[in-house]
């Protein structure tokens, strides 16, 4: 019986009704990063250290947010001033 590989979403941005997460997960060859949009798997890398796994999810985060993406606002949640 196969054991279901646990997933961390590292961190999720929206941009108008789209939504991307990266997602990292346990690989046989080390940890995988996971670019989904919409609950659609985009693309994935597999690298042999969390660092490079972490500096790439970086990259991906700050090119989106370049192009306007934003962390996506809690439902029910007031700002506080």
């Amino acid at each position: 019986m196969a054991v279901a590989a646990e997933q961390m979403v590292l961190w999720t941005l929206s941009q108008s009704n789209n939504a991307v997460q990266c997602v990292a997960s346990h690989h046989p060859l080390g940890v995988e990063l996971r670019y989904v949009m919409n609950s659609r798997l985009l693309m994935s890398r597999v690298f042999d250290s969390w660092e490079r796994l972490s500096g790439q999810a970086q990259v991906w985060r700050e090119g989106l947010q370049l192009r306007g993406w934003v962390e996506p606002v809690a439902f029910g949640r007031a700002h506080r001033r």
